[in-house]
């Protein structure tokens, strides 16, 4: 399917208003922290904020070594976002996204592509429908919305390679407009784990399965609950 012409308009429209000398590099490379790489994608996703191009010409200039790419968007362009998404992806260097704020729209199908996703414990990550704006008759108005559900579609798959289940799924969320907070991200398997969190929830949850054990055991004895005490103490220090 060819793009409607709305699409095609709107990108131009953009691109004749942005000269060369305004619209400046905004992939941010960072000095190596450890023997990690470092990309910030800080900005909306397309030609008036982090394009394809020059996110792709930075990326392949890093020398040999993991990456961590760092993620604050709430995205743009689908087209920009899926020449990144495909540049991070066939990557040969070992990959990880960081969600620092906002990961939504273009953004977060970005971060899918990493070999790791990790996720600051209160960033946000947002994912729906393609949207674009139309004009015209209803020929035009009628083209334009079957390049949306197909491409919405597309972007479905890209959902469910990474988290798992169906397609058609992700795209009933993605209708939805769907808001995940790092924990609930984890879970729908978008993402690896939550920063900061590691030594957290696996004490807090091992205390608790023995507190719920010691009450559900019947017993002619008194529950101890100093022995609880000193095992929920243990387990949060």
């Amino acid at each position: 399917m060819r793009l409607p012409k709305n699409y095609l308009a709107q990108r131009k429209v953009l691109t004749d208003k942005l000269s060369p000398a305004q619209s400046p590099l905004k992939v941010t490379l960072a000095a190596k922290a450890g023997d990690n790489h470092q990309v910030y994608i800080y900005d909306e996703i397309g030609v008036w904020g982090v394009n394809s191009s020059d996110f792709v010409n930075a990326f392949k200039a890093l020398p040999d070594g993991a990456v961590d790419i760092h993620i604050n968007s709430p995205g743009g362009d689908v087209f920009d976002g899926l020449a990144i998404y495909n540049t991070i992806k066939h990557a040969t260097q070992e990959t990880t996204v960081y969600v620092d704020g906002l990961a939504a729209s273009a953004a977060s199908f970005i971060a899918m592509a990493a070999d790791k996703v990790v996720m600051g414990r209160n960033s946000r990550m947002m994912i729906h429908d393609a949207s674009t704006m139309t004009y015209g008759n209803a020929a035009d108005h009628d083209e334009t919305s079957a390049w949306l559900n197909e491409e919405s579609d597309n972007l479905a798959d890209i959902y469910a390679q990474r988290a798992g289940g169906e397609a058609s799924d992700w795209r009933a969320l993605m209708r939805a407009e769907t808001w995940y907070g790092a924990e609930a991200a984890v879970e729908a398997g978008l993402v690896d784990s939550v920063q900061g969190s590691e030594n957290v929830t696996a004490p807090g949850l091992a205390a608790l399965a023995l507190v719920k054990e010691t009450i559900s055991e019947p017993s002619e004895n008194e529950i101890d609950y100093d022995s609880i005490t000193r095992a929920l103490k243990e387990a949060f220090q």
